[in-house]
């Protein structure tokens, strides 16, 4: 099953405060921003990787609201807070709520006795 995703499907998905720049094509993957394609969404989840949003190829990134670099030609920055982000924040997003519950795998048979298994 392939998916694609529009800027402003990710918008709506993510919470995403602001939009800056043109996206080139739908996001049908996710990646690294030193391994990201234009077909990528990426992320910055630390402040020690802020140089590598500037090198990133992703056709989207999430970024901090208050991050203070532009995106490349043909590339959205999509400016959410960062409350994810901390441990025990407690922020569900709002979609979050709208997702059907996992349900847990089938159980596992046991393995056969040892008397059984060949040798």
């Amino acid at each position: 099953m392939s998916l694609a995703f529009t800027i402003a499907e990710l918008t709506s998905l993510t919470g995403a405060k602001s939009v800056e720049g043109v996206c080139a094509g739908p996001i049908t993957g996710i990646a690294a921003l030193a391994e990201a394609t234009s077909l990528d969404l990426s992320f910055l989840g630390n402040a020690k990787y802020a140089e590598a949003v500037a090198a990133s190829k992703a056709g989207a990134i999430l970024v901090p609201v208050a991050f203070v670099g532009k995106p490349a030609a043909g590339q959205a920055f999509l400016r959410v807070d960062n409350r994810c982000s901390r441990r025990g924040s407690g922020h569900v997003p709002p979609q979050a709520s709208t997702l059907p519950p996992l349900s847990p795998p089938p159980p596992r048979s046991p393995p056969p006795p040892m008397s059984a298994r060949s040798a």
